[in-house]
């Protein structure tokens, strides 16, 4: 839980720093910081021992980094590793952060300087590589993402699978909560 509790902290930090960053004022910064911090989900999972407050932090220093590669004049390799290292640790955390990868390398396409897009592209796709390769070679059906939501609780799958009802409910939900 400590864990998740620093990483929480980190995340306000992080989401104060990027905005100061991005020119926000510091009013401004401080209320959203604030509101952040007490979010009673942040707050919920800020004091268990899930991997939600972990997956927050590293987005959030991904997206800042991702967006600081794609503005600097002359990008180094060291810009490009750090920017795609911490998207690919995101992806480590949840493998759901593949999509954080997929956007960076979207976003600094859409840019339109090829030569960041190229560097990110190739650096983000080797650290993420070897996390694939892993997942392919494991032995026996340890399941798949999609069966894993199925579940009504993945720390109790004995409580077996939800239906198409549960799962409508579910998106409705989740749509509230966010």
């Amino acid at each position: 839980k400590l864990v998740s509790v620093i990483c929480a902290l980190a995340f306000a930090a992080l989401v104060y720093g990027w905005m100061r960053w991005r020119g926000e004022s510091a009013l401004v910064t401080i209320v959203v910081v604030a509101l952040t911090l007490f979010n009673p989900l942040v707050f919920e999972y800020a004091t268990s021992a899930f991997s939600e407050m972990a997956y927050a932090c590293f987005s959030i220093l991904a997206l800042w980094l991702i967006e600081r590669f794609s503005r600097v004049e002359q990008a180094t390799w060291r810009d490009a590793v750090m920017a795609s290292l911490a998207a690919a640790f995101v992806v480590y955390i949840r493998t759901f952060g593949i999509t954080l990868v997929l956007a960076g390398i979207v976003y600094l396409w859409l840019r339109r300087d090829r030569r960041k897009a190229w560097m990110f592209s190739a650096l983000a796709l080797l650290w993420v590589a070897p996390w694939f390769v892993r997942g392919l070679t494991l032995p026996g059906d340890v399941g798949g993402y999609s069966q894993q939501f199925m579940l009504k609780s993945m720390e109790q799958p004995e409580l077996g699978m939800i239906g198409w009802g549960d799962l409508i409910l579910r998106v409705i939900l989740n749509f509230r909560a966010y």
